[in-house]
């Protein structure tokens, strides 16, 4: 998390051998009441773009998939000019 621009970001990963296709994670730092939008990416392709709040964004379930992949959750607030990609 980046205090200062209030935006960050997260990665996931699945072990190759984990029966495990999802966990609950908790992002921190981020204000309650403010939205955020959300990019997620598996395999280098966004596959999801949201706007959610900080408070659900405390409370989060990441969902992957298949054994062996990762997922990079990037979050800025939801008023700001989206970032290049």
């Amino acid at each position: 998390h980046r205090p200062i621009e209030n935006d960050g970001f997260a990665l996931f990963f699945r072990r190759p051998g984990s029966p495990y296709g999802a966990l609950d994670v908790s992002l921190r730092g981020l204000e309650p009441e403010r939205s955020y939008r959300i990019r997620v990416f598996r395999d280098y392709q966004q596959d999801l773009e949201a706007t959610l709040t900080g408070e659900q964004l405390q409370s989060l379930r990441m969902q992957i998939p298949d054994p062996g992949q990762s997922t990079l959750l990037r979050y800025e607030l939801a008023n700001k000019p989206a970032a290049p990609q």
